[in-house]
């Protein structure tokens, strides 16, 4: 969204940069809106994740784009260029946790002699359970549950082909991990204050912030991240956006021409996006966003 929005019209269009900003928002939140609709229709957002993220996310998000006025195009340029540079290695970071997660849980499972029993990890799941409040939203990764989830359960494994996030989700690990999203929300809160200072101050929307960091502190399989992250970044946007039209930051035109072009993009890209090969997303975005950095550095060069 925003972080190839943003670089793409600063190369492109010789616009003052917090007009940049403020319009991009206009094609974010109508990528967000899309695309949550993709992901909650298979069952893949944490309501309440999103809740905490995106509320703690509306606080900072006027703040952000208040801070657009006190620097200078070349200075709003550094920022994002830094920006991105930083963000760079954040969902590689997260695959390796993913990964280090999982090693954790064969070890458990493993039974004496190292052989594994089919209920070590039913056992080891309730277990963990036990010490999770009763309003802990259990996610299985099993193809069954995630078919249930989706409304498209048949008992038997089954996941309906039209629901390509209920079928990226069905590719998860087998098992289930109970999640208490109020049990983790101060880093859930500060996340999103983040997340929200970022989308007001660069107009990117937040969601580089909050995928690869919600996928650090919870157990959340990947398609329910990204689901989680995009409905929790559409009530903050949407502030920064008002924030950023009261400031006379907004081209209305501009940004309607981008929001149709988005919205038809999310829907598309999410459903495509979830169904890519493992690792592939990551690394797209690892070597994105070290291009855009760069990219961006040299528009502030061409300024001097």
């Amino acid at each position: 969204g925003g972080v190839i929005i943003v670089p793409a019209i600063t190369s492109a269009v010789p616009i003052p940069q917090r007009i940049v900003t403020g319009t991009s928002l206009v094609a974010v939140l109508s990528t967000a809106a899309a695309s949550t609709y993709s992901f909650s229709a298979g069952g893949c957002v944490d309501p309440t994740a999103a809740a905490i993220l995106g509320g703690a996310a509306m606080l900072s998000a006027p703040l952000g784009a208040q801070l657009t006025s006190r620097l200078d195009c070349a200075g709003l340029r550094r920022v994002l260029a830094y920006f991105l540079l930083c963000a760079a290695p954040l969902v590689p970071l997260k695959v390796l946790v993913f990964k280090m997660r999982e090693w954790k849980e064969k070890e458990e499972d493993t039974g004496v002699g190292g052989l594994s029993t089919p209920s070590a990890g039913a056992d080891a799941a309730t277990d963990h359970g036990s010490n999770v409040k009763k309003s802990a939203t259990v996610w299985a990764s099993g193809p069954s549950a995630i078919a249930d989830r989706a409304g498209g359960g048949d008992g038997g494994g089954g996941v309906k082909t039209e629901s390509g996030v209920a079928a990226a989700a069905a590719k998860e690990e087998e098992g289930a991990v109970p999640f208490d999203a109020k049990a983790i929300a101060p880093q859930l809160a500060a996340i999103g204050i983040t997340a929200g200072l970022a989308s007001g101050l660069l107009g990117i929307g937040g969601g580089t912030i909050v995928t690869p960091l919600l996928a650090l502190v919870s157990p959340l399989p990947q398609a329910a991240v990204l689901g989680t992250s995009l409905l929790a970044m559409v009530p903050p946007s949407a502030v920064a956006l008002l924030q950023h039209h009261r400031l006379g930051n907004v081209d209305p035109r501009m940004g309607l021409t981008l929001a149709a072009g988005t919205a038809i993009g999310g829907l598309v890209g999410s459903g495509v996006a979830v169904q890519a090969p493992p690792g592939a997303l990551e690394t797209m975005f690892f070597f994105g966003m070290l291009f855009l950095s760069k990219k961006t550095f040299a528009t502030i060069r061409k300024m001097k």
